[in-house]
């Protein structure tokens, strides 16, 4: 390989993932291609022994694979340390794994083909979910446009992460695009917009290459509730703005008040007295098009109530779904994280 024109970056953020950081890099590792690649290691001042074990695994690691460990100086969250690594990548092509998760074998190799191939700016693989009981394909409706590539991701049909696809960096780099800085949650989702309103082309890889584990609670994607809701704010301004900057914002109003129905459900259901008007004032803005969006019905009804500021409806929803689900047997009970695709 050549070191100052590898093929392929991948970009791992590491914090807080001892217990499967070592699954994370045997399966980047085992990756049946290796010439080309090099492996970013983002160490963001973890507190456990996530580096240590990647230390180990690089250390007996003879490939062909190029591994480089970076440090933060402090911790950093995820939104700098993916933009750090962003700007220290060398690859014709950069691929975000999360340290907690896992690849197939063949996902690089695969990923790189089609993206050669077909000339895109972006390739989108398919993905499967692991809860605690089960797994989940996740498919990808990835649209023939940039503008239907864009609605799809307010609308939950294209995986908001950045970590399952392959882009092509000059991309990147040409329009400066980066994950809002402001924000830790939703970061990745404000990257990926700016990505796709530049992208020329947009691929889609039929075949799920990698794994999203939602059983860490301590990873970066878990959160805090109203530290999520806080954050969520920011970004819907924020995207609000680069939309409206870049003159688009009509084409995505519908979509983009879909996307922000989500955090208004959370505050109406997950928040109380002071703190619930406060976020509810920053959310109301959706409440117009709650007849134009594809919504749940029960969502629909709690916003009608709390437009005529009847809160207890949601108290009461609430109460509801919590004595429902200590009714249910263990193995029946739902993940505590919600899902991210709604019918």
């Amino acid at each position: 390989m050549n070191d100052n024109n590898p093929k392929i970056s991948v970009i791992v953020p590491v914090y807080k993932a001892e217990q499967y950081v070592g699954r994370c890099i045997q399966s980047i590792m085992g990756q049946t291609m290796a010439d080309g690649v090099e492996c970013l290691i983002i160490d963001d001042k973890t507190p456990d022994k996530s580096m240590e074990i990647v230390g180990r695994a690089i250390k007996e690691y003879g490939g062909g694979m190029r591994f480089r460990i970076i440090s933060n100086g402090q911790n950093i969250g995820i939104a700098r340390t993916r933009n750090r690594a962003l700007d220290l990548a060398a690859g014709e092509y950069v691929y975000f794994v999360d340290s907690d998760d896992y690849i197939e074998p063949c996902a690089l190799e695969k990923l790189y083909a089609l993206a050669t191939e077909s000339g895109a700016d972006v390739v989108v693989a398919d993905h499967i979910v692991t809860f605690q009981t089960h797994e989940i394909y996740k498919e990808q409706h990835v649209g023939a446009t940039r503008e239907e590539c864009i609605n799809a991701l307010f609308n939950y049909q294209i995986m908001g992460s950045m970590w399952n696809k392959l882009i092509r960096s000059k991309t990147v780099k040409d329009h400066h695009i980066r994950c809002f800085e402001n924000i830790q949650y939703k970061e990745d989702v404000s990257f990926m917009v700016q990505l796709f309103h530049h992208a020329d082309r947009i691929c889609h890889l039929n075949e799920a290459t990698y794994h999203f584990n939602l059983c860490n609670t301590d990873s970066l994607t878990h959160v805090a509730k109203e530290e999520q809701l806080r954050d969520w704010v920011v970004f819907y301004d924020s995207m609000k703005e680069y939309l409206t900057r870049e003159g688009v914002f009509d084409i995505y109003r519908v979509a983009f008040y879909r996307d922000k129905a989500f955090p208004l459900f959370m505050t109406l259901t997950n928040t109380r007295g002071r703190n619930r008007r406060l976020f509810f004032e920053r959310y109301k803005d959706c409440l117009p098009y709650i007849f134009k969006i594809q919504i749940p019905n029960v969502w629909r009804a709690l916003f009608v109530a709390a437009r005529l500021r009847m809160f207890f409806v949601a108290d009461f929803y609430s109460f509801l779904k919590r004595a429902a689900g200590k009714l249910k047997p263990a193995h029946e009970k739902k993940s505590d994280t919600y899902s991210t695709t709604w019918t």
